[in-house]
């Protein structure tokens, strides 16, 4: 037997951070679509200057990340969405404050700009009053049943958030081997280096966030936001694969891999959560396994 949704209560927080992240969903779109669809156009009408594959990287991150503030904005339940708000809140924060602390080098007379700041700063506004908003709903989920998490759900969730830190630790205290070609297709000027490190914090940060997590409601929820990053990342590098040059750089066939092994985890538990969601709900007192 399936237990009844919690319907979440109206309250002038909550439609306050609703309507937010609602207004970042459209911004990011906004700013997605141009840089993913028209990366060459895009690269010289961004923020600040890159190439039309960085361009069209920042669109799949645009795009990504309008997926996860509409399920944050969409979703019914605390619990399940909470990787979606910290990773929101996460990128908003640290993107722009790369872009406050590039000011030197930030373009805001470009078309792209505009949106693209209004998304951060709706991101921070909207996720700050979020987990505000959380925190005053914070407690033991007490339905019975739902999938547990396994123990390789767990040391899953674990490694990968250990490896997307070491590739932000990589992007600001060894710089050189990212910006000159090593690890990504093409040199990268320290903007975009340290827009592609707090990537990856902010990604680490919303799966750090699982780890203790008992029940797999909200690593699916990851995973199905994740899968809307990874897709069109992987597309991009697809779209631009002769920037590679593996010959020279044996290095760089760790960018795309890095995402392929990515995308077939999240399948494999997506897969597994698919599998049983039809199960009777397991004991609270159930060991995981």
């Amino acid at each position: 037997m399936r237990v009844a949704e919690e319907v979440p209560v109206a309250t002038p927080l909550r439609t306050a951070w609703r309507a937010l992240l609602a207004l970042a969903v459209v911004a990011y779109v906004a700013t997605g679509i141009p840089l993913f669809f028209a990366p060459s156009w895009s690269s010289e009408h961004f923020a600040w200057k890159v190439s039309p594959f960085v361009a069209m990287t920042a669109g799949a991150w645009c795009l990504g990340t309008a997926v996860f503030a509409a399920w944050a904005v969409l979703g019914r339940r605390w619990e399940p969405i909470r990787p979606c708000i910290v990773y929101v809140l996460s990128f908003g924060a640290t993107q722009l404050a790369v872009a406050l602390y590039e000011s030197d080098v930030l373009r805001t007379d470009v078309a792209l700009a505009w949106p693209y700041l209004a998304a951060l700063g709706l991101s921070v506004a909207g996720g700050v009053l979020a987990v505000v908003d959380g925190r005053a709903r914070l407690g033991p989920d007490r339905r019975p049943g739902g999938y547990r998490v396994t123990p390789l759900m767990r040391w899953s969730d674990v490694a990968f958030v250990a490896f997307v830190w070491f590739l932000a630790a990589v992007a600001f205290w060894a710089p050189v081997r990212a910006t000159n070609g090593a690890i990504f297709p093409e040199p990268l000027s320290l903007f975009s280096l340290r827009a592609f490190g707090v990537f990856y914090l902010s990604l680490g940060v919303a799966f750090a966030v699982l780890v203790a997590d008992r029940r797999a409601d909200a690593v699916f929820v990851g995973m199905w936001c994740g899968l809307a990053l990874i897709v069109p990342i992987l597309v991009a590098t697809a779209v631009y694969a002769d920037s590679f040059d593996l010959s020279e750089h044996p290095g760089q066939l760790a960018y795309p891999t890095a995402y392929v092994v990515a995308l077939v985890g999240a399948v494999l538990i997506l897969g597994r959560g698919w599998r049983h969601r039809d199960d009777p709900p397991q004991s609270a007192h159930r060991p995981m396994g």
